[in-house]
């Protein structure tokens, strides 16, 4: 029961604006595995979809950062 309730809440916090599984998981509360596991399971089912890519900024003000964060969208 509560993989369904955290699927909702991933869902809507799509269809709210929020973009990234970080931003999501600062949101909700939810671990940013579990919001990942989530996302990609209502991108197998269609509810949502990936926008593009945000880069990540270098976080020791260094030129480069890590792995650019999948901006996901409500179809």
């Amino acid at each position: 029961m509560k993989t369904l309730k955290h699927l909702y809440i991933v869902l809507e916090s799509v269809s709210r604006g929020l973009e990234t599984s970080s931003d999501i998981a600062r949101a909700t509360g939810i671990p940013l595995k579990s919001v990942s596991t989530y996302l990609g399971r209502l991108l197998a089912d269609g509810l949502v979809r990936c926008a593009g890519e945000r880069p990540q900024r270098p976080s020791n003000g260094g030129a480069r950062g890590g792995r650019p964060s999948k901006i996901y969208r409500t179809p």
